[in-house]
């Protein structure tokens, strides 16, 4: 949480390799994530010292146990690369669901808000079970998006 939004983010380095191999590389996570992320083009740029990538994200939950509800996240992802190091933000998370009958019909929704407010549902196991989900799936794509900028070096003193 940075001032009471949930953000995940990092600066590390990719010693030795230049920021249009980082970008290269960026642009081949994004192609391996294509079903989750979508280039926004009107915010992605290149200035003269940093390339920045700016991404739609999506996920969507399949059920879990006895909650049959449909929920999906999105959220905006950020990568910005420089000569020998780069940096990433996942952040502006949206929750989206709606509540279905025993018949899986839509009764109520979709309603949308932020991902912070997931804390109010009175239900704990039902929201908790959510927060788990979006944590497990960014987290994964870190995870790709490291190993892929990085190739998995392991820094060697």
């Amino acid at each position: 949480m940075v001032n009471g939004k949930v953000v995940y983010e990092a600066l590390l380095p990719a010693c030795g390799t230049s920021r249009s191999e980082l970008a290269s590389r960026a642009a081949q996570w994004v192609r391996a994530h294509q079903a989750l992320l979508t280039p926004d083009t009107t915010q992605t740029a290149g200035a003269t010292d940093a390339t920045t990538l700016v991404l739609r994200g999506r996920l969507e939950q399949p059920p879990l146990g006895m909650f049959k509800d449909l929920n999906s996240y999105t959220f905006v992802c950020t990568v910005q690369m420089k000569d020998a190091k780069y940096r990433y933000a996942f952040n502006q998370f949206q929750w989206t669901y709606s509540i279905l009958n025993i018949a899986k019909e839509v009764v109520r929704g979709p309603h949308t808000f932020p991902l912070e407010n997931m804390a109010s549902v009175n239900q704990q196991r039902y929201s908790a079970n959510r927060a788990e989900y979006v944590n497990e799936q960014i987290e994964a794509l870190i995870t790709a998006l490291n190993t892929a900028m990085t190739h998995d070096e392991k820094l060697v003193w």
